[in-house]
């Protein structure tokens, strides 16, 4: 079952700026809110690792994030698209904390609101599920 007390986190995308001046490197992650409505509300971020700070609850507030609705099918999460120029979002349970989206080959890993209330040092929850954030580690885009 989906859980609804905290929400998931995407595999970060590592975008490499090949323009700057020695080259850096930043990360995008977004994450997903579901509800016990059926309404799931996404929000990224596009951070340097200097400057990572985990997800917060006004993240998911209306004004900042996308909403959108969603279903369950057997195994499978099935977020409704937008709008009529997208495609609807697909992704399998592997269990109650981890979620697998084929489409981009990413697992998207649950953090209950009880830990993001707990961390008090910035990023520290998406260092220690995702860290050490090495080259390659996770999926590139180059600018």
């Amino acid at each position: 079952m989906i859980k609804t007390d905290g929400y998931y986190v995407e595999n970060p995308v590592e975008i490499e700026d090949g323009r700057s001046n020695p080259t850096s490197y930043s990360y995008l992650f977004l994450a997903y809110l579901f509800d016990s409505e059926f309404n799931v509300y996404w929000s990224s971020q596009h951070q340097r690792l200097s400057e990572l700070v985990d997800f917060k609850k006004s993240f998911f507030e209306i004004s900042k994030a996308t909403a959108m609705n969603w279903r369950q099918k057997e195994n499978s999460i099935i977020i409704e698209k937008e709008s009529e120029f997208s495609k609807d979002i697909i992704v399998q349970m592997i269990s109650d904390d981890k979620l697998y989206n084929p489409n981009s080959k990413t697992y998207l890993h649950f953090v209950p609101w009880t830990r993001s209330a707990s961390n008090k040092e910035p990023g520290a929850i998406l260092k220690s599920i995702f860290g050490p954030f090495e080259k390659g580690k996770f999926k590139r885009v180059q600018v």
